[in-house]
């Protein structure tokens, strides 16, 4: 269960943020600069608790006041990153399908969160 909480509070906080650049061409990037890096150009003042833990060896990857007790921005992104945890499995995979007719392209989204008009 402490995973599952774990998890939720760090999927919970990417959602509020754009998604870090964790791999490169060149090679995997130090995790720990780049959320530190995030956090300090932000321009939000705020209290922030993060807490990443491998989900492979246990081992926390990142630890930046972890212990403290904040109120949740908003309780519907608690109950919904629990829910998709639960029932989703962890290799799940959104589906977006391109359809071709006459000339239009037709976009059917599958409820893929970072499916944007970008």
């Amino acid at each position: 269960m402490n995973k599952l909480k774990y998890t939720s509070i760090i999927v919970f906080f990417i959602s509020c943020t754009q998604s870090p650049i964790i791999y490169t061409s060149v090679g995997k990037l130090s995790l720990k600069k780049k959320i530190s890096s995030i956090i300090n150009e932000s321009k939000i003042n705020t209290n922030i608790g993060i807490k990443a833990i491998s989900l492979t060896s246990g081992k926390t990857l990142f630890d930046l006041n972890s212990n403290s007790l904040f109120n949740p921005a908003s309780n519907n992104k608690l109950y919904t990153g629990l829910s998709a945890l639960s029932l989703l499995d962890s290799n799940y995979t959104f589906n977006t399908n391109l359809y071709y007719d006459d000339n239009k392209l037709y976009l059917q989204g599958g409820g893929d969160p970072d499916l944007s008009l970008r």
